[in-house]
């Protein structure tokens, strides 16, 4: 019919997905042979898309099993197999997770075995996008205005320099997986920054810059390129999710501050691509070695037997050479991830407790 009204084929590239089965690998689709479709009603492990966005409970699983043309025995059987795969229903997960969740399945290859709990997961993913989206929104504030882009001439500070240098590099993944249909990979790198990066660091690191009411000029405009940071990591993660979170990156879009490049819709938004003078490997390697001294310090913390609460004192034992008039100590960038744990905080027992080296470097 496209051919005939238009003289151009609907579509130049259609992707063909697997088989779609339950969590057990079991075949779930309708079948010419009768057998086969009692078979799959049966075992209650056939999947509505519509009950996983808008969620249904086991009783009304159970009554939907009536529609059919299934005898009683059967149906028995099939209540059976739903009461033990959701005991408590299916939850409500919406379209978006539904979306990921399935396109991060694409990289087992030949069968997609569903699984409900996963799904749940991802919906998990996307209510922390929600929240920590409108977490960073707050940084804002009424006036804020994005210029546009980041001029070349802020001062960025060392996370910030970080933190474009790993989005940069989310973009660079995302955009190549998207041309060669690996969806999955695509759904494991906005995962990964936005969850892990994003959120676990960054933010927690704006949060002393932010920290108290101040006039002090110097401490204003850090704040500012704070801001203008924070807004690029939102609006590129916005939009590099969206083929994979249509609903909620357009809503979440909606409500970014104003900027001269903003688009009426994310749908008509350019897609982000890297950008080489953000990228800093030097920087990314510094980082990963602050985030495992920060890992090494609560697996000590932990195995020494300190409560939660306890903040003992610690040190890092290097066995870098100092290079000759400076200390390594001064050699090496400082980083707020750095957990400062003071000793006059410690309770009695971390006073009592030695602390042993968190580890070599």
């Amino acid at each position: 019919m496209s051919l005939g009204l238009t003289g151009k084929l609907p579509f130049h590239t259609v992707y063909l997905h697997a088989m779609v089965r339950d969590a057990h690998g079991r075949k779930m689709s309708k079948s010419p042979d009768l057998s086969n479709v009692a078979l799959a009603a049966s075992l209650g492990n056939v999947i509505d898309p519509l009950e996983v966005i808008d969620g249904i409970s086991l009783e009304d699983l159970h009554k939907k099993l009536y529609e059919g043309n299934l005898p009683d025995k059967e149906i028995e059987k099939a209540k059976k197999g739903q009461s033990q795969e959701y005991p408590d229903g299916i939850p409500e997960c919406g379209a978006d997770a539904l979306r990921f969740g399935l396109l991060a399945y694409t990289l087992q290859g030949r069968n997609v075995n569903l699984d409900i709990n996963r799904v749940v997961g991802w919906r998990l993913f996307c209510n922390k996008v929600w929240n920590a989206t409108r977490f960073g929104l707050m940084y804002f504030g009424p006036e804020f205005r994005f210029p546009g882009s980041l001029k070349p001439d802020l001062a960025l500070a060392w996370e910030d320099r970080w933190i474009v240098s790993r989005l940069s590099h989310c973009a660079a993944r995302i955009n190549e997986s998207m041309e060669k249909y690996e969806f999955a990979n695509a759904t494991s790198a906005a995962h990964q920054f936005f969850l892990y990066e994003l959120c676990d660091v960054y933010l927690e690191l704006l949060k002393p810059r932010f920290y108290g009411e101040t006039e002090e000029e110097k401490v204003l405009k850090d704040r500012e390129v704070a801001r203008q940071v924070l807004y690029v990591c939102l609006d590129w993660s916005m939009r590099l999710m969206h083929p994979l979170l249509p609903y909620l990156t357009e809503e979440l879009y909606q409500r970014l501050p104003p900027s001269p490049v903003k688009c009426e819709s994310i749908c008509v938004a350019p897609f982000p691509t890297t950008v080489h003078a953000w990228r800093n490997e030097a920087l990314e390697k510094e980082m990963e070695v602050t985030s495992e001294v920060a890992r090494q310090f609560r697996s000590q913390k932990t195995s020494l037997g300190f409560s939660p609460g306890a903040r003992p004192g610690a040190f890092v034992r290097h066995e870098e050479t100092p290079r000759r008039g400076s200390s390594w100590r001064s050699s090496r960038p400082r980083s707020r991830a750095w957990p400062a744990w003071a000793p006059s905080r410690c309770s009695a027992r971390a006073r009592r407790t030695p602390v042993a080296p968190c580890g070599t470097w």
